[in-house]
Order: structure tokens, then sequence, then C-alpha cells
């Protein structure tokens, strides 16, 4: 439009037509129907929606050096993820933001993520480099050992299932609802099944032998949210919005999924999924 603008002027551009505007233009949030239908869904099931809760502090060990971070851990966990906030990368990593971005800038620069917007997501490049390391992880390991693991831990997961289906819904009269917890008798019954389960998994972890070395991180981050539930804070049980022990629990599932060389569709197909 043959107007001029000098160093240090503010404007403002539309994302979507890429017109500039001069000065701040202000605009508003707008939910789609699409995001509301989900929202509605979360918070009948009672999932915590808005900012999170403070995710339990890390270890000094964790953090103190950036470089630790291992770009290959964080291209496999983004395998699983498909997408991620880089907050919630790091507390799966269990370092912090600052040390993780260290990392993202790397493979950012490499062509292996895209980072934009706080949000973390795969290239073609990276899933194939994430690929290739979990097959080279399967080799090391045996093929039959990781379908092994992958058996036992069905066992774990149907009682994973069923706690959790505890948590968010509650049977009476015939009929399921959603629970209100407000019994506090019955949410300690459910918070005391997966204490037991914890305890279980924590000893099947532990007694794998030649698995990859995340394995360890599993058991870590697993710990790291039944503290924060025997804390209080029951949004570690299985809200979305930290690195709860239902979260946890995906990435383990689809990690081994994908070690044992299966998909989730193999696994519904064995009525497992």
């Amino acid at each position: 439009n043959g107007r001029a603008d000098a160093v240090g002027d503010v404007i403002t551009i539309d994302g979507s037509t890429g017109d500039v505007y001069p000065g701040a233009v202000h605009g508003k949030e707008v939910v789609s129907p699409d995001a509301e239908t989900l929202l509605g869904w979360a918070r009948e099931l009672g999932i915590a929606i808005g900012a999170p809760s403070s995710s339990p502090t890390p270890d000094r060990a964790d953090t103190a050096d950036a470089e630790a971070v291992d770009p290959d851990e964080v291209l496999t966990t983004l395998s699983i993820r498909t997408i991620s906030t880089v907050d919630a990368l790091a507390s799966a990593a269990l370092v912090s933001p600052q040390a993780l971005r260290i990392t993202l800038d790397r493979l950012d620069a490499e062509g292996l993520i895209s980072l934009t917007s706080g949000f973390v997501q795969l290239t073609e490049g990276g899933a194939a480099r994430a690929d290739g390391r979990r097959e080279r992880e399967r080799g090391a390991w045996g093929p039959a050992a990781a379908v092994e693991a992958l058996n036992r831990f069905a066992r774990l997961d149907k009682e994973m299932k069923d706690t959790v289906t505890s948590w968010q819904m509650r049977t009476g009269d015939g009929e399921q609802r959603i629970n209100d917890h407000a019994d506090s008798n019955y949410d300690a019954a459910v918070l005391a099944r997966l204490a037991t389960l914890h305890a279980d998994t924590d000893r099947w972890l532990g007694s794998l032998t030649g698995a990859p070395d995340r394995m360890a991180r599993y058991r870590r981050r697993l710990d790291r949210a039944m503290d924060a539930v025997r804390g209080g804070d029951v949004t570690f049980v299985a809200s979305p919005q930290v690195d709860s022990f239902h979260t946890i629990w995906f990435d383990l599932h689809e990690d081994l999924i994908r070690l044992a060389g299966r998909t989730r569709e193999d696994e519904a197909a064995a009525g497992r999924a």
C-alpha cells in the first residue's frame, strides 16, 4: 500500500491472510466447535482444564547439564506422541524446559523436528531416525525378549484400564456415571489399587534385562507421578495436563508395542489395545 514503517514501529500481521496493520491490533481467542466439544467431554470426566498444576521439580542432577539431553531420546518420545509442547516433552525427559531447548534448537536446525510456538513435531527425517533407532534397540534387546516384555505388560495393562475407569466412572444402580470424587472412601480405595499396580509395575520394569535405558526413565517418571498422588495432587492420576501416571503409561505401552515390532492395530486384533 506504499506505507513505510520505521525501525521500532509496532505493526500487527494477520497470520491467516498476511495483511499488515499499523500499531497493535487486539483480537480475541475463539474456541472452535470441535475443541469446545472436546473440552466439554474433559470437564464431564473431571479432567483439569486450564493452567496445569505444578509438576514436581526434577532432581537437580537431571537439569544440571543441558548437554546431557540425548537428542535421540527426544526423537523417540516424539515418535510416540506425534506432537508435544516443550514443557510436556521436558517433563517426560526429566529435564527443565531450558535444558531441553538447547537440544530442540539443534534438532530444529538439522531439520529433524519442527519447533513452532512452543509446540514440537517430528519431520519425516526425524521420524525415520527414531524408527531406525528403535529397530537397532529391538535387535540389541532381542525380538523375543521385546515380545515377552509386551506380553507381560499386557497383564498389568488390564489392571491399569480397570483402575483408571474406576477413577473416572462409578457403577451404581446398574449403570455407570461420572465419578464426581465426592466419596473420599471410594477414591481412597481406587488410589490404593493404583499404588499396588505401581509397585507391581516397578518390580517388573526392574526385572527387565537388556532393555533400552529409557525403561529406567519410565520407572522414575512413574515414581514421580505416584509421589505427587500420594502428596494429594490427584491430577497426576490421569490428567493430560501433567505427566500423569496415565500419560506415562500410554507412552510406555506404545514404546513396548513398537519395540516388539507390533502396531496398535495388531494389539487391537489380539484384544489387548
